[in-house]
């Protein structure tokens, strides 16, 4: 069974704040009020996908994911994409599908606070 889950990006403290904390914090409710506009205290909601990276972590809407590959006579090859929703085909995408399987690939960072490998 899928889990639906979401999370945001805190930009006055700077810090990943999970569903259950949002649903506890009153600053939240006022953000429901920003809809379809710039929150000024925190980023838009932000997807759980399903899907887990190679260490196991949980893949969210704005992850950053990071894969490598080797190319003959070129070596390894790092690449990395942000997690986004695709309207017209109704699905998650990061990156480039013919590169290597999902189970080798891992979160790297966020779009809000960058990459930390």
């Amino acid at each position: 069974m899928l889990e639906i889950k979401f999370r945001v990006f805190g930009k006055e403290n700077k810090i990943m704040i999970e569903w259950d904390e949002l649903l506890e914090l009153d600053s939240f409710k006022d953000h429901m009020s920003y809809a379809g506009s710039e929150d000024p205290y925190y980023s838009p909601l932000m997807q759980y996908t399903g899907l887990k990276d190679k260490n196991g972590k949980e893949i969210y809407e704005g992850d950053i994911i990071g894969w490598s590959y080797n190319v003959l006579g070129e070596g390894e090859v790092k690449e990395s994409s942000a997690v986004k929703w695709d309207d017209e085909n109704s699905c998650f995408e990061f990156g480039d599908y013919s590169r290597p399987s999902f189970c080798e690939r891992e979160v790297t960072g966020n779009i809000y606070e960058g990459e930390s490998k």
